[in-house]
């Protein structure tokens, strides 16, 4: 897989490549103090269980307050299949946040607020 890490400088380039899954309040029906938003709150739980999850809030594709959570295109592991990586990003997402297993976490390429599907 290649990834290109240099500037891209047409006008159909992309602020940001996330592998990863988008989060919304409803998933976390248990959090009662999360008055300065979900960003705000997952930064802060992600910060206390030491994981480096990239996030991006405010895509114009959804809802101003859900997050966009996953991996960094340019921190992907090249010796590894996407697929596998997909799982590998699902799975640390169930132990981070303690998602039961009948939740689906749907992990794809979000780029400018759109996926590739």
């Amino acid at each position: 897989m290649k990834i290109r890490r240099g500037f891209v400088s047409n006008s159909s380039s992309s602020s940001f490549c996330i592998l990863g899954t988008v989060l919304e309040e409803r998933d976390f029906p248990v959090i009662e103090n999360m008055e300065d938003g979900l960003n705000e709150w997952i930064e802060s739980y992600l910060k206390k269980a030491e994981h480096n999850f990239d996030t991006r809030t405010g895509i114009s594709d959804y809802d101003e307050d859900d997050v966009i959570i996953g991996i960094d295109a340019e921190s992907l592991d090249e010796t590894k299949t996407i697929a596998q990586i997909k799982i590998e990003i699902e799975k640390e997402l169930r132990e981070v946040f303690k998602f039961p297993e009948d939740k689906e976490i749907m992990v794809h390429f979000h780029t400018d607020g759109g996926y590739d599907g």
